[in-house]
């Protein structure tokens, strides 16, 4: 069951490019002094209105001041 739900989730994934916002990405790692990686996923979830989840809490302290973002502990219950 599991395993059909995994497949199910993951064959409604979509690939979210960076190409082309790298300035902007740049600009988010300045001001919260987050790291170009962690910002991508900032500005992409920005840009796609979607919420942020990771389990790294200093990039998740840093990141629910820009965009609605929770833990992994925590998405386990939507």
């Amino acid at each position: 069951m599991l395993t059909e739900v995994l497949k199910q989730v993951i064959g409604t994934m979509e690939i979210l490019d960076h190409r082309g916002i790298e300035e902007e990405i740049l600009r988010i790692a300045i001001q919260p002094e987050l790291s170009a990686y962690n910002s991508s996923y900032v500005f992409l979830a920005m840009k796609h209105g979607l919420t942020l989840a990771a389990g790294d809490n200093k990039l998740m302290g840093k990141a629910k001041k820009l965009v609605e973002a929770i833990s992994l502990g925590e998405s386990t219950t939507l």
